[in-house]
């Protein structure tokens, strides 16, 4: 399973506008650093190394952004296995814009921690994005927002929304508790996995979760305790 896997590779450092950059345009590369961090002195990724509706390039690395909010930056293409990592930060696309790998390349992915949101209008091409407990991914479409080679893996707490209502297409064997390993079914028990708002045929919000004991069932790991403790005081 590939939850909660940050690639390798060197990370690529939101800065905003301190390296001469505008601060908000996802897509300018003067708004990162390759050095890893945050602190002069920078170095600037290649030109056209991050642009729209293209792959991004092994010199990019992870792209990582924390603390920030980018709104309607476009469609973002992860290529050659590199991703994007948020973290209490939020990032959307515009319009019509979705977000993806390439289609036969190395699996690349979004990494969501603390408190992140990443917004899109679908997912596409061997991406997979790992949600954290108190984040968020978003998706606006309504038709298959979540591609057949596209998946997502919920810790606990986390959460996935389809804001433009339920997806007529879910692909949901595509959506995962990343702690049980346990697939979203739009049908049969998923109780102990995930919760839902909606119908589980067709959700507008599921969350993973961790099981809770029913209370006969803890009422009988009580009684088991207890008399364990009374057999070891009579010993």
């Amino acid at each position: 399973m590939a939850a909660m896997v940050t690639a390798s590779n060197a990370a690529t450092v939101w800065i905003g506008n301190a390296n001469g950059g505008d601060g908000v345009s996802f897509f300018q590369e003067a708004n990162w650093d390759t050095d890893g961090n945050t602190a002069s002195p920078y170095t600037t990724p290649a030109a056209n190394s991050i642009n729209p509706s293209t792959a991004t390039t092994s010199a990019t690395g992870v792209l990582s952004i924390t603390g920030v909010t980018l709104t309607n930056i476009g469609a973002p293409i992860f290529g050659n296995g590199f991703g994007l990592d948020l973290h209490n930060a939020t990032v959307g696309t515009f319009g019509t814009a979705g977000a993806e790998g390439v289609a036969g390349g190395a699996t690349s992915t979004i990494n969501l921690t603390g408190v992140s949101t990443f917004n899109a209008q679908f997912l596409n091409n061997d991406l997979t994005v790992n949600v954290g407990s108190g984040s968020t991914l978003q998706l606006r479409g309504t038709a298959t927002p979540l591609n057949s080679s596209a998946f997502v893996y919920l810790a606990i707490g986390g959460t996935l929304t389809f804001t433009g209502g339920s997806p007529s297409t879910l692909n949901a064997g595509n959506i995962f508790n990343a702690l049980t390993s346990t697939a979203y079914s739009t049908s049969g028990d998923i109780s102990a996995s995930f919760t839902f708002t909606g119908s589980q045929a067709a959700p507008t919000s599921i969350t993973a979760i961790t099981a809770i004991p029913e209370p006969s069932s803890a009422i009988l790991l009580g009684l088991g305790t207890l008399g364990l403790i009374s057999r070891r005081r009579r010993a």
